[in-house]
């Protein structure tokens, strides 16, 4: 027990040992301080991705128009071209009625009750009602013409 005490004593008055203790101390510090501003980062992360995502869901659910007979605009990704967009829109089982503005946005006249879930799986991250890109054409063009 006593070269056991000895031993402890000689590791703590050890220059080497003071300096890696201080290390660990000093590391130790720096990385409570930092703790604090990087929980706040992933909390605001966290946040922002759950915002984000929950607009895409309510968007996606409240703005698809119901199953009757009509044309729907279909939306994709915004770096889709015009040609892709039209390819994948047609091949789900629509016509073709126009584009709504951005090459990205197609107008269509689905074939059959299927055609949303068949146009989801081409890529389609949105389908909506005409009249609410319309809309949302009126008001880009009222923001340009400013």
């Amino acid at each position: 027990m006593h070269a056991a005490r000895e031993r402890v004593n000689s590791l703590l008055t050890d220059r080497s040992y003071s300096r890696n203790l201080l290390k660990t101390r000093a590391v130790q510090s720096i990385v409570q301080t930092n703790l604090p501003r990087l929980n706040r980062i992933l909390e605001g992360t966290a946040i922002s991705a759950f915002a984000l995502f929950s607009t895409v869901a309510i968007a996606r659910i409240g703005l698809e128009p119901s199953h009757q007979p009509g044309p729907v605009g279909v939306i994709f990704a915004p770096w889709t071209d015009a040609g892709d967009s039209f390819t994948r829109a047609v091949s789900a089982g629509g016509r073709f009625v126009r584009f709504g503005g951005p090459s990205f946005v197609v107008v269509v006249e689905p074939d059959g009750p299927d055609y949303f879930s068949r146009v989801k799986a081409a890529g389609a991250l949105l389908i909506v009602d005409p009249r609410i890109i319309a809309a949302c054409l009126a008001l880009t063009s009222e923001a340009q013409g400013k």
